[in-house]
């Protein structure tokens, strides 16, 4: 879904980037929990408990902040009659 904005030139696409982010978050989240409980019988409970609450904690963080900068970075962005992609050089040699 492309949304484009011709008052200050900017074109912003929402979509893969932002997606990726939010399911890697979402498995860190799942994931590292479900291991430690399944196989982390010997660290303690206390240890369990910190691992999984930082994990749930941190697989969080990740998503908003995925979700978050693939809402905000645009794409694209118009300048002196040229549209550039993120990391193009406006110089052209």
């Amino acid at each position: 879904m492309k949304k484009q904005n011709d008052d200050t030139s900017i074109s912003f696409n929402s979509g893969l980037a932002s997606f990726a982010g939010v399911l890697g978050g979402a498995l860190f989240a799942i994931g590292v929990p479900l291991v430690i409980l399944n196989y982390g019988q010997m660290l303690g409970q206390a240890t369990e408990t910190i691992i999984v609450a930082g994990s749930v904690i941190g697989g969080g963080f990740i998503i908003l902040v995925s979700a978050f900068f693939g809402l905000v970075m645009p794409t694209r962005v118009h300048e002196a009659g040229e549209w550039h992609k993120h990391g193009e050089s406006a110089e052209k040699s």
